[in-house]
């Protein structure tokens, strides 16, 4: 446990929602994205809500070590997957368009 695919121990990852508490997360356990998005959804009750990347509603987002906040899945999982300290579920409104996370 707490190893990732790629062999490396990681850290847990702070996993935030506007309006819940947050929770921490092991994202080496998980085999990509998809696998990752349908335990978010699961642990905040959001089954259904997480899975269209293209459609206005709620979106996974990260920031990277630049700052800048990314959708989950833009890059490899490989290359990715340790980026992850902190994960946002973000409220998209319209396109191109979402709450502010910046006060997270």
């Amino acid at each position: 446990p707490g190893a990732s695919p790629l062999g490396q121990r990681m850290p847990l990852t702070k996993v935030h929602k506007r309006g819940a508490i947050s929770r921490s997360i092991d994202i080496g356990s998980f085999s990509g994205y998809g696998e990752l998005n349908q335990a978010l959804a699961h642990m905040f009750g959001m089954e259904g809500q997480l899975e269209d990347r293209q459609s206005i509603g709620w979106k996974c987002i990260y920031q990277d070590d630049e700052g800048d906040f990314l959708l989950l899945g833009d890059g490899p999982w490989e290359q990715g997957v340790c980026d992850h300290r902190e994960v946002h579920l973000d409220l998209v409104t319209s396109r191109g368009s979402s709450t502010d996370v910046s006060g997270w």
